[in-house]
């Protein structure tokens, strides 16, 4: 992990046109209608990233804490980032009521 005084890019996000932040996690959204989720407790599932059992694709047990963003599997479509509330202890991203 690495600590800055100032802001930094983070590598895997472009075009971000909306951060949410709380105390120990964020939430991005990019232009693509993408939304990224990163921060401390996944372990709670509070990044809605899965639980502390989630495995990594070669079937690795994943950490807890996420300190790179991670893409949510929600189709921008879904959502409304009207609706996106992020607080210490969770995320809320409300369905977009035309999406079906």
């Amino acid at each position: 992990s690495t600590s800055a005084l100032e802001p930094q890019r983070i590598g895997s996000l472009s075009a971000v046109s909306r951060v949410w932040a709380s105390t120990d996690r964020c939430l991005a959204l990019d232009d693509g209608g993408r939304l990224f989720s990163w921060g401390l407790a996944n372990a709670a599932g509070r990044l809605g990233l899965g639980g502390s059992k989630s495995r990594s694709a070669a079937g690795l047990l994943r950490p807890a804490n996420r300190f790179l963003p991670e893409k949510l599997d929600i189709d921008g479509g879904d959502f409304d980032p009207e609706l996106v509330a992020l607080g210490n202890d969770i995320a809320l991203v409300a369905k977009n009521h035309d999406s079906g």
